[in-house]
């Protein structure tokens, strides 16, 4: 027979490692219902992008808003979205910048939160060869992503409007 210390040791470490599984799968849990509750774009984005078909293009992450032929003026703003909101919630807003000369790409992060692909713009650089000059702007929390880039940035240039920040870095 096995002493009872051994068997109380075993008993024991079964118990940790029970309530350790708990425990993660309790974050888990929790994180995942956390995720899952963001705030969803209006019907009517559907709508506008069945409309604008040819001007606004999704290619895996991304979704494009290209300007009117004739109106591009070489510039490129990437859109990282507000943590907890579905991206494409911003697609009007892009579209109006988009009628100015645009070329806005708006970006999808995983879990709607930007955390989790902080560098989703150096994946949009080669998408887009002809433009000349990037902007990147965030929503909201956002912020706080573009002063990390910035930071990683030497030529940057910084602008903030409303609760929209924008920041300018040359390849």
């Amino acid at each position: 027979m096995k002493p009872i210390q051994t068997v109380k040791k075993k008993v024991v470490l079964r118990k940790i490692v029970i309530g350790l599984l708990l425990v993660i799968l309790l974050i888990m849990g929790g994180f995942t219902l956390y995720t899952m509750d963001y705030y969803r774009a209006d019907p009517e984005v559907e709508k506008l992008v069945d409309r604008e078909f040819k001007r606004i293009q999704t290619d895996g992450n991304f979704t494009s808003v290209y300007p009117e032929a004739g109106v591009e003026r070489g510039i490129g703003l990437i859109f990282y979205p507000g943590g907890k909101v579905e991206a494409i919630a911003y697609l009007p807003l892009l579209k109006q910048l988009s009628d100015e000369g645009i070329t806005c790409v708006l970006t999808k992060m995983p879990f709607n939160l930007a955390v989790f692909n902080t560098d989703a713009a150096d994946q949009v650089y080669p998408l887009h060869p002809k433009i000349e000059h990037w902007f990147l702007a965030g929503h909201s929390h956002q912020n706080c992503l573009l002063a990390y880039l910035a930071s990683a940035c030497h030529k940057c240039m910084e602008a903030c409007l409303g609760k929209v920040h924008f920041l300018r870095c040359r390849k």
